[in-house]
Order: structure tokens, then sequence, then C-alpha cells
């Protein structure tokens, strides 16, 4: 078990990376949309949250793990998990480049 939690941590600061282009090649940008203008934005927002935020999030939804995965990879609890995750999609439900994504 050790070994799966080393690797998803290295797994997960590959993905912590300050450069907006390799954060938008993870992007998938919302139905109907024209692409690189949206895939730029989201990026940059992603890019903004805090890195404990950003950390889970994209284990969450890109690494797809479960967030008992998350917990027992980075080593925190998982009432720590499930509120950097809820802090980190509320920050992209407000901010208005990327509010779309969350709308029905």
């Amino acid at each position: 078990m050790r070994h799966v939690s080393i690797a998803a941590r290295r797994k997960a600061q590959r993905c912590q990376s300050e450069d907006p282009e390799t954060l938008e090649t993870l992007a998938c940008p919302p139905q109907g949309s024209t692409g690189d203008s949206d895939r730029a934005q989201l990026a940059g927002v992603v890019a903004a949250l805090p890195a404990t935020h950003r950390e889970v999030l994209l284990l969450r939804f890109v690494d797809g793990l479960s967030l008992h995965e998350i917990a027992h990879a980075l080593g925190i609890p998982l009432g720590t998990v499930k509120s950097r995750l809820h802090h980190a999609l509320e920050a992209l439900r407000r901010d208005q480049r990327t509010k779309k994504y969350f709308e029905a």
C-alpha cells in the first residue's frame, strides 16, 4: 500500500505544475464551446487555486481517485479531502470564467 501512496503523490506533484499550458492539456471544455480560449480560462482559474485545493481537485477529476484513495495517498483525513474539494469547487463556481461549467 505504501508504494501506491508514493506513486499517487508523485503523480499529484506532476499535476501541480504552475505552467498554464500543462493545465490546458488536462482541461476539457464544456460541450458546445470553441475550445482554446475556454481551456485557457479554465487552466488559469485552476492554476490560481491554492496548491492543496488544486491537488485534491486534480486527483479527483483528472486521475479519477475516490475520496478515500486521495486521503490515503496524501496521508490526510477524509474530512480534509472533502473540505479541500468543496472549497476548490466553490471557487470554480464563483469565478465568472468557469461558472458556465456548473450550469445545468
